[in-house]
């Protein structure tokens, strides 16, 4: 069993917590670092060489080169995750270190990270907003396109993976795999949890580019049902049943994503975060709670009837039909689970949706051949732009005609004294910082291809001025 203990160099000056959190041979621990009082967490992950104790010399020897490649695997999994930061949407590992497990049974990998807000808590903060909800969603889908341009497939998505850091959401743990694995190795076991796809739970199944799409559906799921999973009952066809607090768009999203049926999920981080752009744009910033206030029917009744009634009144007068028995009613004994009418009918909507979606997806999306415009010219039907609370950044948004295929971008922007900047991406949304508040920026779009571009390719926004 791994305990706290300070390794020289990695955790020279900290001090160790007893543990936070403990799952199989891996476990995580609160420590702080005396010289500045920052927290941080420290995880362990024991690499265990036990079965070859009692063997030959021989046996022993390759068990022990086992376990440091092993060990290696998990630095080098850290280091990559540490590249990508770079890029955006990750938060790294400061630093990484093996070191054999004490009772000498394997190996033990240290790896320090600050301690940053898990979505895991976030998701059960009372007040939750929508727009809270779909920004860390489209930060995610930014996250899990820039891991696969990068040659990685993150397959261990779930809220305790999910890290707030002040203005975006990031992942920041373990669990990436190569690209090449899909659709020829299963899922490891490691990375099984409860948002895997159920074809995917007993590793008899190769890995698809569905599954972590279907995680962050099922985070949305539970953002939008009051923090609780979809049960076994909660099943109609190929599809969940709706979240308790979803609206029908919002609904639709969501059951596409974590569909029972693969062939009906997004197969691409891009089309997911295009869809949450469009509802975005479509409901403007829903800055509401997801679970909406509910106020009991019999406390109302109090606080808000009873003031209105004088103090003698006569109750003949008020009913003076009333009966001189009052009739109470019977309470009916437990009738027998009957389906909701109501729900089922959404369902089989939503599902009639989706399918038209994949069938004539195709059909829809064919560029008219009527069209006189060139090939080598792309509309830009929509181009947004959206501050952050702090009043440095800006979120752009935009969305074209021909939504087939990568697309990648530039966007150029300038404040009132005319300096320019650059700043590439790709997809659908991009985040401009630092910017300075008061300010006024002008942010104009063009393609990193040369695609000449028509429509609504710039749009101005007026930095927040900060109190």
């Amino acid at each position: 069993m791994l305990t706290p203990r300070t390794v020289s160099p990695l955790l020279d000056g900290f001090a160790l917590s007893n543990p936070i959190s403990r799952h199989d041979a891996t476990q995580c621990v609160s420590a702080l670092e005396q010289a500045t009082g920052a927290h941080y967490v420290v995880k362990t992950v024991h690499i265990s060489q036990s079965g070859a104790l009692s063997g030959s010399l021989q046996e022993r020897a390759n068990a022990d080169k086992a376990g440091k490649a092993q060990a290696q695997a998990l630095v080098e999994e850290a280091k990559a995750l540490g590249k990508l930061s770079t890029m955006g949407y990750f938060a790294a590992y400061e630093d990484a270190q093996i070191v054999p497990a004490e009772d000498r049974s394997g190996y033990e990998v240290y790896l320090l990270a600050p301690h940053r807000p898990c979505l895991q808590h976030i998701l059960c903060k009372p007040g939750l907003t929508q727009l809270e909800v779909i920004n860390m969603a489209l930060d995610i889908c930014s996250a899990l396109s820039t891991c696969r341009r990068a040659g990685y497939f993150y397959a261990n998505l779930k809220p305790s993976n999910i890290f707030y850091t002040g203005q975006h959401y990031r992942i920041g743990d373990l669990g990436f795999v190569s690209m090449s694995t899909l659709g020829h190795a299963p899922l490891p076991a490691s990375c099984r949890n409860r948002y895997t796809p159920g074809e995917l739970q007993s590793g008899q199944t190769a890995l698809n580019d569905t599954a972590d799409l279907y995680a962050l559906g099922m985070i949305l799921y539970e953002a939008y049902n009051g923090g609780n999973l979809p049960g076994k009952t909660d099943v109609a066809g190929a599809l969940w049943a709706p979240p308790k607090y979803a609206d029908y768009e919002m609904a639709e999203i969501i059951l596409r994503a974590c569909a029972l049926d693969p062939a009906i999920r997004w197969h691409d981080p891009e089309q997911m975060s295009a869809a949450l752009s469009r509802y975005l744009r479509r409901n403007g910033t829903r800055n509401t709670p997801v679970v909406p206030a509910v106020i009991d029917a019999e406390e109302d009744e109090d606080a808000y009837i009873e003031p209105f009634l004088p103090e003698d009144y006569d109750p003949a007068e008020l009913m003076p039909e009333a009966p001189k028995q009052p009739v109470r009613r019977k309470r009916k004994p437990a009738k027998k689970h009957r389906p909701n009418r109501g729900g089922i009918l959404l369902i089989l909507i939503l599902a009639a949706v989706l399918a038209l979606e994949i069938l004539v997806g195709i059909v829809i999306l064919k560029p008219d051949d009527t069209d006189d415009t060139p090939d080598n010219t792309l509309t830009i039907t929509s181009l947004t732009a959206m501050g952050n609370q702090a009043g440095d950044a800006v979120t752009l948004s935009l969305d074209w005609e021909d939504s087939q295929g990568t697309k990648y971008w530039t966007v150029t922007y300038w404040s009132d004294d005319g300096v320019q900047t650059a700043l590439n991406f790709t997809g659908h949304t991009v985040m401009v910082t630092p910017l300075e508040s008061g300010t006024s920026y002008t942010f104009v779009i063009s393609a990193q291809d040369g695609t000449a571009l028509t429509g609504q390719t710039q749009v101005q926004f007026t930095i927040p001025a900060q109190d």
